[in-house]
């Protein structure tokens, strides 16, 4: 894939991939290792199908997992320890702490935080292999 730039939109609840090849072409990608199809934004479009990467985090032993696969982690422990390393919505609710006190908005930005890190770490792995480089 001949890609001369790359951009990625953060949203609240969704990332979005976007390239844009050396000959001029623009397009969405799609990383179908963690991308989920999204009917409703789909339904505009004629000629693609639009992914979208939902803010799911799980922090295992070692690494991260994100998207279904940070479910499919916390679903497989079975166990109440799993959900504090779970994290959906972390964006949106990195922005919601600054409401908060500032002993509170101090350890909670720092636990958001380690999951954006996590999140952004795993998603550029993603891009990568999607990409070949």
């Amino acid at each position: 894939m001949n890609i001369s730039s790359l951009s990625i939109d953060f949203g609240n609840t969704n990332a979005f991939v976007y390239v844009k090849c050396q000959d001029g072409t623009l397009s969405a990608l799609a990383i179908p290792a963690i991308s989920v199809s999204d009917v409703l934004l789909s339904e505009n479009t004629t000629d693609r199908v639009i992914t979208t990467i939902p803010s799911e985090v799980y922090l295992g032993d070692g690494r991260a997992f994100i998207r279904k696969q940070a479910f499919r982690e916390v679903d497989k422990s079975h166990s109440n320890a799993a959900y504090s390393k779970y994290a959906i919505n972390f964006k949106k609710n990195l922005l919601n702490v600054y409401a908060a006190d500032f002993e509170e908005r101090e350890s909670r930005q720092r636990e958001l935080l380690r999951y954006g890190e996590a999140y952004l770490s795993t998603l550029c792995m993603y891009i990568k292999n999607e990409i070949g480089m």
